[in-house]
């Protein structure tokens, strides 16, 4: 028993982030859940801080630590809200397009923020996230900075309405051509260099549905992507490979790191590898249009590139604990935002889960090709399985084809991101044969085997839990790796 309960606490040791970060969550949801004033809580935070630090030698101030990184969490959610206040009445506003997500033949949907609205004799400030759909003849892009004269729509009291508030995203409006007082673009870098990838990709001439999955995967353009195409991908368990995300910009991360080993004879090497291989990532996120889900990946992975040269051992799930901290501390709303739930879930599964399943490393071409399909088996299985109970109570509708189609499919999305990334660094003529005959065979085959699935559909059905039960699941899966830790021989 002794050695049981000194295991796990090694392994608690090793990963004190993930330990502020459960307090970090618990100060987020009692600020959710209980009306807080903002001065009260930064004045309680400062203080307990102030404790912490005069009290460093003693035990108590351990409670101060824990009071501290709870009222961290119920301030990081306050200040979102105090800075998030919208108008409840027809006004002028100023909008700013983020990124376009569907585009229909009499309309456009997007993610938009609200900047500033006028008030009673004065112009308030605001960051509150939008809905914004536009008819079609307003030809709405991304970047667009507008200044309209609209209400914004609370969403319904429902499901959907309660997640989206929860979110922090304050309702939806609608522009037609009248409602547009002024209108203008945001350049900048990033557009520029996303508008240029997108321009290189439909350069190869694809078959639509095969330039919309490219598009999609590579730089987060997902406005071509028809609703048949995001059912057959839903129902065949590859829904999450449409959306730029921490898998995504793993593949670019791990295909920047091969392909710049060269490096490593140089002075310095390692230093220098890891530095362009996060300008890299981070140039990757310009062009996929900076969304959240793509920051949150890009830090993370920038984290663990430059964590590898501080430390001679790196813990994996203490990285992914650090990136969900700081992306909490910045917008404790994420908290409720299914991308960044089913990353940091899935992550920590095959950190946990995964990996300990993984063959020994061996030699031999046919063991090293053995151990590489075992590993990406073992990946998708425990990353399907560890978000089930999410994606049933999120989105009503689970498959498990992800488990059976999973590694194929991550592959075929693993070669499509990488040569679309090489094309679009390296357009050069007389590769543009080869681009479109690899970026097209491999859209091709992740179409059909999605389309396959969904028309068998044997493996996915409409199931919906409730968030009690969501975290019963969850807590018994955390108790059982509690229990794995401890059982373990040494750590």
């Amino acid at each position: 028993m002794n050695h049981f309960a000194e295991n796990i606490h090694q392994r608690l040791e090793r990963v004190p982030m993930l330990k502020a970060l459960v307090l970090l969550v618990v100060g987020i949801l009692i600020a959710d859940g209980v009306a807080l004033p903002l001065w009260g809580v930064a004045i309680g935070f400062v203080v307990c801080a102030v404790m912490a630090v005069v009290l460093r030698q003693r035990a108590v101030a351990e409670v101060y630590i824990v009071v501290a990184i709870m009222l961290a969490g119920a301030m990081a959610l306050g200040v979102r809200q105090h800075f998030s206040t919208t108008p409840d009445t027809r006004t002028r506003m100023e909008i700013i397009v983020d990124k376009i997500t569907s585009k229909r033949e009499r309309a456009t949907m997007t993610d938009a923020r609200l900047v500033a609205y006028n008030a009673e004799k004065c112009t308030i400030k605001s960051s509150a996230e939008l809905r914004v759909t536009a008819a079609a003849v307003v030809n709405i892009k991304e970047g667009d900075r507008l200044l309209v004269d609209a209400k914004i729509m609370p969403f319904d009291e429902d499901y959907y309405g309660r997640y989206m508030a929860a979110r922090g995203v304050a309702g939806e409006v609608y522009i037609a051509p009248e409602n547009i007082v002024r209108r203008r673009s945001d350049g900048g870098v990033g557009k520029w260099l996303r508008e240029r990838a997108i321009d290189r990709i439909k350069r190869l001439n694809l078959k639509p549905e095969n330039e919309a999955i490219a598009l999609a995967m590579s730089v987060a353009e997902r406005s071509g992507i028809t609703p048949t195409l995001r059912q057959a991908y839903t129902r065949g368990g590859a829904a999450h490979l449409l959306a730029v995300s921490g898998l995504h910009v793993g593949f670019i991360c791990v295909m920047a790191n091969l392909l710049l080993a060269w490096m490593l004879i140089l002075r310095h090497g390692q230093i220098a590898r890891s530095m362009v291989v996060v300008a890299v990532i981070w140039l990757f996120a310009a062009m996929a249009g900076f969304t959240p889900s793509i920051v949150r990946a890009a830090v993370m992975f920038s984290i663990l590139q430059l964590s590898l040269q501080l430390a001679s051992r790196t813990d994996a799930l203490n990285t992914l604990s650090l990136t969900a901290f700081m992306m909490l501390v910045w917008d404790a709303r994420m908290l409720h935002d299914a991308g960044f739930l089913l990353s940091f879930v899935a992550v920590a599964a095959i950190i946990e889960w995964g990996v300990p399943l993984f063959p020994q490393r061996s030699r031999g071409i046919t063991a090293r090709a053995w151990r590489w399909l075992a590993s990406g088996i073992a990946t998708s299985a425990v990353a399907a399985v560890a978000t089930l109970p999410l994606t049933a109570y999120l989105f009503g509708e689970v498959s498990l084809w992800s488990v059976v189609t999973g590694t194929i499919m991550v592959a075929l999305a693993a070669v499509t991101v990488g040569a679309a990334m090489l094309w679009i660094l390296f357009p050069i003529g007389a590769f543009q044969g080869v681009a479109t005959h690899i970026i097209g065979g491999v859209t091709e085959a992740m179409n059909t085997i999605a389309a396959w699935s969904d028309k068998v559909g044997v493996l996915a059905a409409e199931v919906r839990i409730d968030g009690w039960l969501c975290v019963a699941i969850y807590t018994i899966m955390v108790v059982a790796t509690i229990i794995v830790w401890g059982a373990r021989r040494r750590i």
